[in-house]
């Protein structure tokens, strides 16, 4: 429907730019979020604290960094939408790297202080992943205002399989090949930005 029905202002390719945009960091999103419950179950003793701790710090930390993304001038920045998401891929690619060891030297503290480590383990990628979305809708409704309700949808629609295929992708493969797919995923999503970016110029 989105296609036989395009929105007004956007040519085919933008629109399809803008889809993949979406789902990406629909998709992507859960391919962080999933590897890291999973990663952080055993280490908090049980499968409920990793859920708690892992949503209650990445929906907050998503949250302000979508309010802070206010700060920046998208719109007339070449350099921001590139660099951004390609932060997120190298920040995951280094905590795929390096949280074992820290699991290994932390696993003896009790669940608060584990928590607190947590927390301070997701907060950085998920702070600049929850930039994504509001710097997609700035991106997108300088192209078409009514392109950003299908947007939405697809952002939506993406999360909900992203989130069964990072739990099939973790079982199968392992929890590592699950965040750097996440990673990857915001690797492509810095050349979508800088598409958007250059069309809404």
């Amino acid at each position: 429907p989105l296609f036989s029905g395009r929105p007004k202002g956007l040519a085919a390719g933008e629109l399809a730019v803008g889809i993949g945009y979406f789902a990406l960091i629909g998709v992507g999103f859960l391919f962080v979020q999933v590897p890291f419950m999973q990663r952080f179950s055993v280490y908090l003793g049980h499968p409920s604290h990793a859920v708690v701790v892992i949503l209650f710090s990445m929906i907050l930390a998503a949250g302000v960094g979508s309010l802070f993304s206010e700060r920046f001038a998208i719109e007339t920045s070449r350099r921001f939408p590139l660099v951004q998401p390609l932060c997120i891929a190298g920040l995951l690619v280094l905590w795929t790297l390096g949280i074992q060891p820290l699991i290994e030297n932390t696993i003896q503290l009790g669940l608060f202080a584990r928590s607190v480590i947590v927390i301070l383990a997701v907060t950085p990628p998920s702070f600049l992943m929850g930039m994504c979305f509001p710097m997609g809708m700035r991106l997108v409704s300088q192209l078409s205002t009514d392109a950003l309700p299908w947007m939405w949808a697809t952002n939506g629609a993406a999360s909900v399989l992203g989130g069964v295929l990072a739990m099939g992708v973790s079982i199968w493969t392992g929890i590592d090949t699950g965040l750097l797919i996440g990673a990857g995923c915001y690797a492509l999503l810095a050349l979508a930005a800088t598409v958007l970016s250059r069309a809404g110029e």
